[in-house]
């Protein structure tokens, strides 16, 4: 990113993409206790696997309520912006074929 034109939305849609996939891959074969190693600002870090997936998912928290306030703040009308109503949303509009998957 040297570039200081700001990124496409397809571009930033094509990065959510490819985050949203490396950190499904990481919270299915992370063990919580295992460590993550870094340097940042000439500092050593070290993080468990587990408090990297919270700080993750404490994060993309953080980028829906400053999508909601910004929306809010030029009169936009925002969606619901919340995970839990969107699981629960796609677990109930599955539950008849995933019973049709299981009764067989």
């Amino acid at each position: 990113m040297s570039s200081d034109k700001p990124p496409s939305l397809a571009e930033l849609r094509a990065r959510a993409q490819r985050t949203g996939e490396r950190l499904l891959e990481l919270a299915l074969t992370l063990n919580p206790a295992q460590r993550a190693h870094w340097k940042e600002q000439d500092e050593d870090v070290s993080v468990s696997g587990g408090q990297l997936l919270t700080q993750a998912i404490y994060h993309a928290t953080e980028h829906r309520t400053h999508v909601k306030t910004i929306l809010s703040q030029n009169g936009t009308e925002h969606m619901h912006l919340s995970e839990w109503a969107h699981l629960i949303d796609e677990a109930v509009s599955a539950t008849p074929r995933a019973f049709q998957l299981y009764a067989d």
